[in-house]
Parts: structure tokens; sequence; C-alpha cells
């Protein structure tokens, strides 16, 4: 979401299309520059991969850009 506004993208033309086009699979925004979403894309990651929960927590840093 933090690059949509740059590049002119609607986040409801997105949204809908990602709904049209992932039927009930799960999708969401996120912001990199903020943060906000994050947390749900860790958590997927951790659960659909099959990762303990909290590893993210296990001392590794966030990579710097």
């Amino acid at each position: 979401t933090d690059l949509a506004p740059l590049v002119g993208a609607s986040l409801d033309v997105m949204a809908r299309d990602a709904r049209r086009m992932r039927a009930d699979r799960p999708f969401l925004f996120s912001n990199m520059k903020s943060g906000e979403g994050l947390d749900g894309i860790v958590s997927f990651i951790e659960q659909a991969g099959g990762l303990a929960t909290g590893s993210r927590h296990s001392g590794m840093r966030p990579p710097r850009f």
C-alpha cells in the first residue's frame, strides 16, 4: 500500500481484483514502510509453513534497506 500512491494504483481496484482472482484464498495489503499488515503476513507464513509461533523473536534482526 505504501507504493500505490506513487504509481497511481487504486487499492479498491486491487482488492476487487484480488477477491475475484483468489476466490476464497487469503490476501492482505501491507505497508512495508509503516509495518502495517506485516504481522498478518508473518502469522500466515508461520501457520502455513508449520513454523513455531514467535520464532520471529528469536534474536533475528529485520532486514535493513
